[in-house]
């Protein structure tokens, strides 16, 4: 997990699902944008479901999508005692394809930044601590086989 200490813990994996994105929105904390609120966006049976809400929103949402053809391989996640910024890492579904794109990036850019997920992993599901806001963030995985 990425972030801080504080919030009830919280998992949205659906069975069967992978992840294709997430809806988030920003709120004000501190002088900084942070994540207030997530939802993943899941693919399961060629249908979009979305997830369980962790945090409060309390602003618009907007919705991180992997491009047709794509799916979300990870996240770099900006954090402190709270989730500050997000993007998403998209890859294709097909796996011998090793190009890789960037979402955009939501909230506030940290002096340290990490990278959840990577290669031989599918992301299924989201999980970390939330109160009002989105205070970890982790993703969940399967290996590939």
């Amino acid at each position: 997990l990425v972030g801080g200490g504080g919030g009830a813990p919280f998992e949205s994996a659906p069975p069967g699902a992978e992840l294709v994105g997430v809806r988030v929105a920003t709120t004000g904390y501190n002088g900084r944008d942070v994540i207030g609120c997530i939802e993943g966006l899941f693919r399961v049976d060629g249908s979009e479901v979305l997830g369980e809400r962790a945090g409060e929103p309390r602003s618009a949402t907007t919705d991180l999508r992997a491009p047709q053809g794509w799916r979300v391989a990870g996240v770099i996640v900006a954090g402190s005692d709270r989730v500050d910024g997000l993007q998403l890492v998209f890859a294709p579904l097909d796996r011998a394809d090793d190009r890789i794109e960037l979402s955009r990036w939501i909230g506030s850019h940290r002096e340290r930044e990490r990278l959840v997920g990577g290669r031989g992993v599918r992301i299924v599901g989201l999980h970390g601590r939330a109160g009002a806001d989105v205070d970890a963030l982790g993703l969940v995985g399967v290996p590939i086989r």
